[in-house]
């Protein structure tokens, strides 16, 4: 996985401003477990981890990212959080550890997201939720707005994306690792791939 940072000027543009709240909406929105332990993986600046904060305040918050500078950003700026530099394809947490674990526009950067997913299943406790989104590269219109983005304002992140997997793909992939699907929805213009999914 590509390591980088975006803490500036990610948010200079009002497309990336709509873009990362629809999507923060949408996922939170799946959170149905109102305390107890969540892990954000490739937590990025925070912004997941901020939202759920002002959401559920009950809950233990926790986040991974491979960027010390992102980490450093998230202490500063969602301090209740647990927050550490670590690679997502072997995280140091013990087993059954967490009620819900969230990766957010992460698996498309992985040559190989079995190994996230199944990392993912064991910090999981047993019926623990896992949420995902993620581009649908089956969409023409995704394909379009990617080649865009990443012409224009999006340059930093042309090479960042190495998987490429649709719905079917996805969905293939949780039951494949030990998850039962709760629901599939999609969001932003139908770009984006929304899964719910249970740890068996």
């Amino acid at each position: 996985m590509r390591k980088y940072t975006a803490v500036d000027g990610v948010l200079d543009n009002p497309a990336s401003r709509f873009w990362l709240d629809r999507r923060l909406r949408a996922s939170a929105s799946l959170v149905t477990k109102k305390n107890g332990r969540l892990l954000d993986i490739g937590c990025g600046e925070g912004h997941f981890l901020s939202r759920m904060m002002g959401l559920c305040p009950e809950i233990e918050l926790f986040g991974i990212d491979i960027s010390k500078r992102n980490i450093a950003y998230v202490k500063k700026s969602v301090p209740t959080a647990k927050v550490y530099v670590q690679n997502a394809e072997k995280l140091h947490f013990g087993g059954s550890y967490f009620d819900c674990v969230s990766l957010l526009e992460v698996v498309e950067h992985f040559r190989n997201p079995s190994i996230i997913i199944m990392e993912s299943r064991r910090v999981l406790k047993k019926g623990g939720e896992l949420i995902i989104s993620m581009p649908d590269h089956s969409r023409f219109r995704w394909r379009l707005l990617w080649f865009l983005w990443t012409r224009s304002v999006g340059r930093r992140w042309a090479h960042f994306h190495q998987g490429k997997l649709d719905r079917e793909g996805l969905v293939r992939l949780l039951e494949d690792n030990g998850f039962s699907i709760v629901l599939v929805r999609e969001t932003l213009f139908r770009c984006i791939i929304l899964v719910k999914a249970r740890k068996n």
